[in-house]
């Protein structure tokens, strides 16, 4: 009895994980999956360098907005049933006394939700894409794995947590959560893994890492920092400061073979 209780204690210590993940990463679940969150951040993508701006994005049940701070608008927006892409467009006018000047046209189209998908929207409008552009990134799955603005999200494998650490990043020690995810051949076998880990200071999540596993080697496929993440939604996240113009979305019709855009009013600046 003595000898299978020891067996016992042996094989459950050895059932354990290493560690458990941080106390926060739950109550991180429990705030994405409650669709009220805030967060201020920015990526370093290896290939899109570019992309290192300062994005915040806001949600408050069915209202969504991401923003460039550097921008001052949003590239799009939900609420109350519709989606809105916002552009700039570069125009250029001449005049006999002044010569040619260029200024700046600042648009923005609507579209109800149940035509987001018609064959007939223009495509250069990018309506295809919109529900994606008000995803947070792919890197948020280990803590937000069904973001419905995302469909890359909605996969039934997911990261899975591995173990917790202490990781040295840059000469600063950070608790990391690691998750795991195996990439698949289509004959089902492992042909490569990505990594995730989840970087935290304090017990604030501050920056997760993306890398790629193959062939023994690690590459870093997104570096992600977190500079603000909260359940309070700041009052101004859907605000749009700057006044556009408000189009009907390009369907196909003979408006838009004559170029003849459907202006139903304004948004922004001093009409929000």
């Amino acid at each position: 009895m003595k000898k299978f209780l020891i067996l016992t204690l042996i094989f459950t210590a050895l059932a354990l994980p290493v560690s458990a993940e941080q106390p926060a990463a739950e109550q991180y679940r429990q705030m994405f999956a409650s669709g009220n969150f805030y967060v201020e951040y920015e990526v370093a993508d290896k290939y899109s360098p570019k992309k290192n701006h300062l994005i915040r994005a806001g949600r408050h049940g069915q209202r969504i907005a991401k923003v460039g701070l550097k921008d001052k608008y949003p590239s799009a927006l939900y609420r109350d049933g519709k989606y809105y892409r916002f552009t700039k467009v570069e125009e250029e006018t001449s005049n006999i006394f002044f010569g040619s000047s260029k200024s700046i046209l600042r648009n923005a189209y609507v579209i109800e939700k149940d035509k987001l998908y018609s064959p007939t929207l223009a495509p250069e409008e990018h309506w295809q894409t919109v529900q994606k552009d008000l995803a947070l990134p792919e890197t948020f799955c280990v803590l937000f794995p069904n973001d419905p603005m995302n469909d890359d999200a909605q996969i039934s494998h997911n990261p899975i947590f591995k173990s917790s650490s202490k990781r040295n990043i840059d000469g600063k020690e950070y608790d990391c959560d690691q998750y795991i995810k195996d990439i698949k051949s289509l004959a089902g076998t492992t042909v490569a893994q990505e990594t995730y880990n989840a970087l935290y200071d304090d017990g604030k999540l501050v920056r997760i890492q993306k890398y790629l596993l193959h062939d023994g080697k690690e590459f870093l496929v997104s570096d992600l920092v977190i500079h603000a993440i909260s359940s309070e939604v700041p009052t101004d996240a859907f605000t749009i400061h700057k006044k556009f113009k408000l189009y009907t979305a390009r369907n196909g019709d003979m408006n838009d073979l004559l170029d003849n855009l459907e202006q139903i009013g304004e948004m922004g600046g001093s009409t929000q």
